[in-house]
């Protein structure tokens, strides 16, 4: 049963790829602003005064232009580091020192000051993530690392996910480690998922 759920993941990113990959940039710019403002109105995000926020990177949707909206309105802002091998990620307050990774992925340098794990659930108050795909559940699918499952269960603050509307398919195959977001937000629709711990 595991297998074949990881089979059905591996051919869904290789299909949500392309589809992605089939957007001109105009429309995808069009769709990255309406989704932008779509979520940046949800009630839990318009109150949150420390997010975290994905650094979106190749052909995920923008997440750089919220990132400095809400910088410019004061709040914290925070973003992840994936700790190779270990599939935790470290928590640092943006603008930090990056590093670029093999695959042209920046993040925040290992060197830069992260919240200990202690304090994380006090300070933040909502996330946004970007990822491959997602559900009518609010399940996301992302690159088979198992970061955000891992970072995300039990966590007492909500998670969003920002998407193209092309990335969203009927159902994911779902795993026991895999965790539902509160909500998935894209150029069309609001998909609303389970509260962390529901």
């Amino acid at each position: 049963m595991a297998e074949a759920a990881r089979d059905a993941k591996r051919r869904l990113r290789r299909d949500l790829r392309e589809r992605v990959a089939a957007l001109d940039a105009d429309t995808a710019s069009r769709a990255a602003a309406e989704a932008q403002a779509r979520l940046a109105a949800l009630p839990a995000l318009e109150d949150a005064a420390s997010l975290l926020v994905c650094r979106s990177f190749g052909g995920e949707i923008d997440t750089h232009a919220l990132i400095e909206r809400w910088l410019a309105e004061g709040r914290a802002v925070y973003v992840p580091r994936a700790v190779p091998g270990t599939r935790t990620l470290t928590i640092h307050r943006w603008p930090c020192a990056v590093e670029t990774l093999r695959f042209g992925l920046e993040q925040p340098a290992a060197s830069a000051p992260a919240l200990s794990p202690d304090e994380i659930d006090g300070v933040l108050d909502a996330a946004v993530l970007v990822g491959l795909g997602f559900d009518e559940r609010a399940y996301r699918l992302g690159y088979g690392a198992g970061y955000f499952d891992t970072f995300l269960a039990g966590r007492p603050f909500p998670a969003f996910a920002l998407a193209y509307d092309v990335q969203i398919v009927e159902a994911l195959p779902v795993e026991p480690h895999d965790v539902p977001l509160a909500g998935v937000v894209t150029e069309r629709r609001l998909l609303a998922g389970l509260e962390p711990g529901g």
